[in-house]
């Protein structure tokens, strides 16, 4: 109980870290929109004789009900960019990205989706060394995508994997996390 009270307040009243985002919608194989939220470069990046081009690129998948607007996805952002990274958020189908068809919430389609973004992202930034943070179920896709990828995907953070899936689904479903489902 005690964490949906944690929860409840981080998505009400944790306001401290606004954040504006640039949206690029892209297509995923199946033509569904997907978007990529990025994040703008610190101001020490304005030294005008800097390869912007090299920045390295933190790409941020959330958890399976998060997206660009979770204060945690925020908060990461504001400090990857005071350290120098251009930070990007993969917003999977359903996370606020208008839908052409119904398969919003078939998480079989996620890692396919992240391919395409992570395609998207390199031949964007072709220079640049990309790297993944997952957070719970961005943790679990995003290491799938990150053990076929590492001649792109140079690193990958992972916080709150559920590594046992069966484990946590029926976690979700105790009466405990009713409020999730």
């Amino acid at each position: 109980p005690i964490r949906c009270l944690e929860i409840i307040y981080g998505s009400l009243f944790d306001n401290k870290h606004f954040f504006r985002y640039d949206r690029e919608i892209i297509h995923s194989y199946d033509g569904e929109n997907l978007a990529l939220d990025w994040g703008s470069l610190h101001a020490k990046f304005e030294d005008k004789n800097q390869d912007l081009s090299k920045v390295p690129i933190v790409v941020l998948l959330p958890g399976l009900s998060g997206s660009s607007n979770a204060s945690y996805i925020k908060a990461t952002m504001n400090k990857l960019r005071s350290g120098g990274f251009r930070p990007v958020v993969f917003n999977s189908r359903g996370s606020g990205v208008p839908q052409i068809s119904d398969n919003i919430f078939d998480y079989r389609y996620t890692e396919k989706d992240l391919q395409v973004a992570l395609d998207h992202v390199h031949q964007k930034y072709p220079k640049a060394n990309i790297y993944f943070m997952g957070f719970s179920y961005g943790s679990s896709y995003g290491t799938n995508v990150f053990s076929e990828n590492q001649d792109l995907v140079k690193g990958m953070v992972c916080v709150a994997n559920p590594f046992n899936m069966y484990k946590a689904g029926e976690s979700l479903n105790s009466r405990w996390n009713r409020v999730y489902s």
